[in-house]
């Protein structure tokens, strides 16, 4: 009996310690404005490739230098997936974005299509970066000063 009662706690003990499996985390639905026009989130659906999520604030001094940092070396981040460039301040413009990111023609820079839009997604502050698979679910969130361009190429890579 006493075997049994330990076997049995052993197997409880064990069935309460196994993870339990996350939902998955899909980007709600916001509108932001390209130099394309108007765009929600079913666009990034349109293509089949994931996308990098850059929120920044062009006066705020981590988000310029993390996205110096990034334009001066995306490790084929780009070839990955679509780079957006997404500025967070009323009034800002794309051509402050462009600026700030010494070129990159294939990024997509855009501009929150109104108020409510930032306040849709949930966790954001300036400098956070949203990894996004190809099927629009969070592959992960990264707040400022958290850097790894390594990290998010390998998730790119097995997701795919």
């Amino acid at each position: 009996i006493i075997m049994v009662v330990a076997g049995l706690s052993l197997l409880s003990c064990t069935q309460r310690s196994l993870p339990e499996k996350q939902a998955e985390e899909h980007l709600p639905n916001f509108s932001l404005i390209t130099n394309e026009g108007k765009i929600t989130t079913d666009h990034f659906l349109q293509d089949g490739r994931p996308e990098f999520l850059l929120f920044i604030s062009p006066y705020w001094g981590t988000c310029v230098s993390e996205l110096r940092k990034l334009a001066k070396s995306d490790k084929g981040l780009s070839s990955l997936a679509n780079i957006y460039v997404i500025a967070m301040n009323p009034g800002d413009t794309f051509d402050e974005l462009k600026q700030m990111s010494d070129g990159h023609p294939e990024w997509i820079y855009a501009l929150p299509a109104d108020t409510s839009t930032l306040g849709d997604i949930t966790g954001l502050t300036r400098s956070t970066k949203i990894l996004v698979s190809e099927r629009n679910v969070i592959l992960g969130r990264y707040k400022m000063g958290e850097w790894k361009l390594n990290e998010w190429i390998a998730i790119f890579r097995n997701s795919s």
